[in-house]
């Protein structure tokens, strides 16, 4: 009976960790983080402040793990569609599959694109060593799985970079968005005759500054 109890217990409490995780990301897709409050995602949880400080201990703690969801999540989609790439069809083309898979993928989660954006910057800030331990050896280990797809797909990667360039992806994202992301007085700035050569499109800039990029490590690799 006793372990039947802790057993309910603890599903209630995973169960409750889980909607709060649920509704910090719904309350961000929606705002952004600076506008983002623990009393607000707290009321969208249907839990209290008190409460939601048991599972997480600061907003940055609560958002890593957000994060941590939508980018393992993203992972297990990319990484059927890298299996499947045929080894028959020259590298050229396995560039160009592997460019559109990353680009269009991305743009089907925002969420985490802007949570991507975000991270070194302020999400990996005001949490304690534990948690940024435990953070970095659980993305290092996941992520090295889909590096070594990536590895498969193009083979021109020597081992340990499809790794590397996960954390490439990573940078141009976070670059890509502090420019492409604008707060409102730079959207009516832009908005004026004549700024549109300033308006940085994360998509298309993604896509070709990727592909430039895999064709430069390819070069590189061939010794020039």
């Amino acid at each position: 009976m006793t372990t039947f109890r802790r057993a309910v217990k603890e599903t209630q409490k995973l169960e409750r960790r889980q909607a709060i995780l649920d509704a910090a990301r719904n309350v961000f897709a929606s705002s952004t983080y600076q506008d983002v409050t623990l009393e607000t995602v707290a009321r969208e949880a249907g839990v209290s402040r008190g409460t939601l400080y048991l599972y997480f201990k600061t907003r940055e703690e609560l958002f890593l793990i957000v994060f941590q969801e939508l980018f393992f999540q993203w992972l297990d989609e990319i990484d059927g569609p890298l299996v499947h790439i045929p080894d028959t069809v020259g590298v050229d083309e396995r560039i160009e599959q592997v460019t559109q898979l990353i680009s269009s993928s991305l743009a089907q989660h925002d969420t985490l694109v802007r949570l991507l954006s975000i991270l070194h910057g302020v999400l990996e800030h005001n949490i304690d060593f534990p948690t940024a331990l435990e953070f970095k050896n659980t993305i290092y280990v996941r992520s090295n799985e889909t590096g070594k797809l990536l590895e498969h797909c193009l083979p021109f990667l020597p081992a340990g970079q499809g790794l590397l360039l996960l954390m490439y992806i990573n940078t141009l994202v976070t670059g890509l968005m502090q420019q492409a992301e604008l707060p409102p007085v730079m959207r009516r700035v832009f908005a004026e005759p004549g700024m549109d050569a300033l308006r940085i499109e994360f998509q298309p800039s993604f896509t070709r500054i990727f592909r430039a990029l895999l064709y430069g490590l390819r070069q590189e690799q061939q010794g020039g």
